[in-house]
């Protein structure tokens, strides 16, 4: 790794603690460089126009390429911060950013919800899986949600309520529906004494990662029969390895 992308890295990282960004932009910025066998000083915008047919030859979303210029875009924009001779910023976005059409997310059947949650009978991932549905919760939300995050007793005149740690480490508070709020107390009512204060801890006792919530939506998925083995029910997810349940 270059010594400016680890630099970079930590930077980003100071930034936004809780977020990934620092692990996305550092993949994307390697594997720029590595595509280009150039200095950062030595890059052009006319490497950047190669580096974009590139991606599209290999079928990468646009996107995903966006997502690649912004990482570029931003490490030279730290290059500027923290250097009086930087070098200029290849990347320029009139030129080089695609615009990306926008699609509704699909509507999922009452039918198909059913048959998914017939097969969601642990309380924890009962409960999981309905915040999500019914209060849209993002994964990484429901993965750091701690018990201090939860307000299920609120004065009187105020409603059962989140609050969330989400997007860029931005705080907002999410009301609870009647279904989710049944199937928390559930939970919390059975949640086993452990050391995290996750409300949502794995066998280990420890925290749940993305990964291993999405693994296990998508192994539920695939018992209840609503998305095949390579789908969440109907979202693509990539190289699944099936395990029965969350574990």
């Amino acid at each position: 790794m270059l010594t400016e992308i680890a630099q970079f890295q930590q930077w980003l990282r100071r930034r936004s603690p809780h977020a990934t960004t620092h692990i996305h932009y550092t993949n994307d910025l390697q594997l720029f460089f590595r595509w280009s066998r150039k200095a950062p000083n030595e890059v052009t915008a006319g490497d950047v126009d190669a580096f974009i047919d590139y991606c599209q030859q290999q079928g990468h979303a646009t996107a995903t390429v966006n997502r690649r210029l912004t990482a570029v875009r931003t490490f030279y924009n730290f290059l500027a911060l923290m250097t009086d001779d930087a070098p200029a910023n290849p990347v320029i976005p009139r030129r080089h950013y695609a615009r990306q059409g926008r699609r509704l997310p699909r509507d999922v059947e009452d039918q198909e919800l059913a048959q998914l949650f017939a097969v969601i009978t642990p309380p924890r991932d009962k409960a999981m899986f309905l915040l999500m549905l019914r209060c849209g919760l993002r994964v990484s939300e429901v993965r750091h949600l701690d018990l201090n995050d939860v307000f299920l007793h609120p004065s009187r005149g105020q409603l059962p309520r989140l609050w969330l740690r989400g997007k860029g480490d931005a705080q907002r508070v999410v009301y609870l529906s009647p279904q989710a709020e049944a199937a928390l107390q559930e939970w919390l009512s059975q949640r086993p004494v452990v050391s995290t204060q996750a409300v949502f801890p794995n066998r280990f006792g420890g925290r749940f990662s993305v990964t291993g919530i999405q693994y296990c939506l998508a192994s539920y998925c695939h018992r209840a029969g609503c998305g095949s083995p390579a789908t969440n029910c109907g979202t693509p997810l990539p190289g699944i390895w099936w395990k029965p349940g969350c574990r």
